[in-house]
């Protein structure tokens, strides 16, 4: 086995509950030759990936052909790991499956992780075994379980570690034991664990009282950490340790693990380096390029804000910069604050923890896009709670104003917010030139008609079997896009043509709304039009792949019931760069 660094900064990230970037470095280490790699790391990606909703990706992981035959010379723990983990993706399956399907899966679960359990020894596959039985319907078998589970870590050493006193917290949970649940959990925050540990916990731990109809106050001892956007003015100088302590304050009282944001002079970089004093991970959107980011949001406020930028920018977790220029457009602004919400909800969302806003804000509304008072207006728009550390601007010295050119009202200048979808057939080359015919008039012609239902495209253009289309928000772009691969599937059935897929990419980002003068129509074009091209190529084909800014937006709109599955950091076409990428899902 290894004891690399690449095995470690795995179990790193997954101890923050950072499974997204722990897939990332696994899949990276694995390289291309998997089948030959260190079976330790394969089950550790494997493992990430399960964490992170790439449920597709690790059961290929955990099924590699020739795995059994290494995983016999491998010690017995990694065999239990492995076992568990493939009996932990039926489980997975299971609790996302609907009303009909998700008992028989979870029973297989169960049954899985039962003899997990009785091959290897060990509470860990039998208290998962109790809590799929329960799901499963069989409470007698649940319970039974629950009270090996019970015999075998109370015949422990003392002190007890995390895993084992959960476990005691699970078994009692199923038995009823509310008592038991409280002790158990008490003990478990002794060992301090890492938040993702905890807040993974703690999400298992509810799904079972909402089952058992016990109320969630019982699991109180276990403490569940926030994850927060932040906003603020921007300001030259003013009494900073005043707003630094209430900062610090309300980071302790919310328990917070991660805050995302930005890192404009003022309160935003005030923020950050406040977060990161306490240890807490900081996640940095920036709306522009460095350069220009700069010039905008920074060295307006001094020299010496430039200098805490470039520190904070060195220590953040993340740092994510739009390749594209923010001036004229006050759009660009208010993107990067909702990329910084969005991806803040898909974190809280994955870890099963709770998402609050703190702005550092003087209360007076904002009728722009952009802005403290805009974002606090967006968040609460969605049903979000504000914990305001208030900021009087008059005491603080304003940053200089940047050189921004003057916005203009020019149809072909201004950029919206849009949800961008390309398709390609798979196999239209290798059609013959007598069935062309039918595949325009049969194909396209259905597709037409699915695309014809949402009054919210804005642009369609085909050529060939391509398809690209413009929707006025994501939400109609994903849906659209998964009702057109749900169209695909019942042609290739209707027309007997078997091997009739097609593969969809999207994206979500602000595109210029301008008019092509050779076709005399309204047109959409930008980089992040591009982006969406270039996602296309790489999707399997019956699939639909969106960058993970896409996803942020699904996961801020209220109206969204999409799954965003996790496949990894992808390579574009056209050698364009890798991003993070989602499978959707119905």
């Amino acid at each position: 086995m290894m004891g690399n660094t690449a095995t470690d900064a795995i179990r790193r990230e997954l101890a923050r509950g950072e499974s997204l970037r722990a897939a990332e470095l696994g899949t990276d280490a694995l390289g291309d030759d998997v089948t030959s790699a260190d079976v330790e790391l394969i089950w550790l990606t494997a493992l990430a990936l399960a964490r992170s909703g790439a449920v597709e990706r690790a059961e290929r992981l955990a099924g590699l052909p020739g795995l059994d035959a290494r995983l016999s010379n491998e010690p017995a723990r990694l065999r239990s790991d492995m076992t568990a983990l493939r009996a932990r993706l039926i489980k997975d399956r299971a609790l996302v499956a609907d009303d009909e399907a998700a008992p028989g899966l979870a029973l297989r679960a169960a049954e899985a992780y039962a003899a997990c359990a009785e091959e290897f020894g060990g509470y860990y596959a039998l208290i998962n075994a109790a809590t799929m039985f329960l799901f499963a319907g069989d409470g007698a078998r649940s319970e039974h379980a629950a009270r090996e589970v019970l015999s075998l870590t109370d015949s422990l050493p003392s002190p007890l570690d995390y895993w084992a006193q959960v476990s005691k917290a699970e078994a009692h949970l199923l038995l009823r034991d509310v008592a038991g649940v409280a002790q158990s959990l008490r003990e478990a925050e002794e060992t301090d664990p890492g938040w993702g540990m905890r807040s993974t916990t703690r999400k298992q731990l509810q799904r079972i009282c909402e089952v058992l109809g016990i109320g969630v106050d019982v699991l109180a001892a276990l403490r569940s950490k926030r994850v927060v956007h932040y906003t603020g003015h921007m300001f030259a100088s003013g009494p900073e340790e005043h707003i630094a302590e209430q900062i610090r304050d309300l980071l302790r009282e919310l328990d917070v693990g991660a805050v995302y944001g930005s890192l404009a002079c003022g309160a935003d970089l005030l923020m950050a380096e406040t977060a990161l004093a306490l240890g807490v991970e900081v996640h940095a959107f920036l709306p522009c390029p460095v350069d220009e980011f700069l010039t905008q949001s920074v060295i307006g406020g001094g020299e010496e804000w430039t200098r805490r930028f470039a520190s904070v920018r060195e220590r953040a977790q993340t740092v994510q910069v739009e390749p594209t220029r923010a001036v004229p457009d006050e759009v660009m602004f208010a993107y990067c604050d909702e990329l910084a919400m969005g991806h803040a909800k898909l974190r809280a969302n994955r870890l099963g923890c709770e998402m609050t806003q703190i702005a550092m804000w003087d209360g007076v509304p904002s009728t722009g896009l952009a802005g403290t008072g805009a974002a606090v207006r967006r968040w609460r728009g969605l049903g979000g709670k504000t914990e305001v550390v208030p900021l009087d601007r008059s005491r603080f010295v304003r940053a200089a104003a940047a050189d921004r050119p003057e916005p203009t009202d020019s149809p072909t200048r201004t950029r919206q917010v849009r949800g961008i979808v390309f398709l390609d057939v798979k196999g239209f080359s290798q059609l013959q030139e007598d069935q062309l015919p039918a595949f325009f008039e049969l194909v396209m012609g259905a597709l037409a008609k699915v695309i014809a239902g949402y009054d919210s495209v804005t642009y369609r253009n085909t050529w060939g079997d391509a398809l690209y289309l413009v929707f006025a928000t994501p939400l109609s772009a994903a849906q659209c896009a998964l009702a057109i691969q749900r169209r695909m599937a019942t042609l290739a059935e209707e027309l007997g043509w078997p091997g009739l897929t097609a593969r969809i990419g999207g994206h979500a980002g602000p595109v210029y709304d301008g008019f092509d003068p050779v076709c005399d129509e309204p047109t959409h074009y930008g980089t992040h039009v591009t982006r969406a091209a270039r996602i296309e190529p790489r999707t399997p084909p019956g699939q639909v792949y969106i960058t993970s800014d896409f996803a942020a937006l699904l996961a801020l709109d209220p109206e969204c019931r999409l799954r965003a599955e996790y496949v990894g950091r992808i390579p574009t076409a056209k050698a364009y760069g890798a991003f993070p990428m989602y499978v959707l899902g119905g």
